[in-house]
Parts: structure tokens; sequence; C-alpha cells
């Protein structure tokens, strides 16, 4: 949650962020959505959670998820 912390408020203060923190940004908040239980925004994190094959997922499965994504991001940014 600290990692996430730093790279949210890295986010809001600079608005760019590298592909890398995007790719963690992203599955974290998919991973571990019921960090926003009681947010007034909460029921649109879990839609949100639930495009990615990640709530409630093995950490294994998070990390491998996480590689396949940076991956992808890295051959977009080639082309």
């Amino acid at each position: 949650m600290n990692i996430w912390t730093a790279v949210h408020s890295y986010k809001v203060l600079f608005g760019n962020i590298s592909p890398e923190m995007k790719v963690f940004y992203g599955i974290v908040q998919s991973w571990r959505v019921q960090w926003w239980e009681g947010e007034s925004d909460f029921e649109e994190r879990l839609l949100v959670a639930h495009r990615f094959p990640l709530v409630g997922a093995s950490r294994e499965l998070f990390c491998e998820f996480g590689r396949e994504l940076l991956q992808k991001t890295w051959n977009a940014q080639s082309l």
C-alpha cells in the first residue's frame, strides 16, 4: 500500500507516470480492491477491478499478469 500511495502521489504531483508505474498502479487497484471498501466510488472501482483477472488472485498470478501487461506496454511504446 505504501508503494501504491507513493505512485499515486507522484501521479497527482506530476501528472505523468512511467509505464512501470502505470501497470503497478492499475493492477494493485484491481488485486486489492478491498482497500477501497467504504469509499464513495467503491462500486465503480469494483467494476473497473473486474476488467483484470486479479480480484482475489494469488501473488503469483498477480506478478505474472503484471509482467505480461508491462511487456505489452513496452512493446506498444516501441512501435
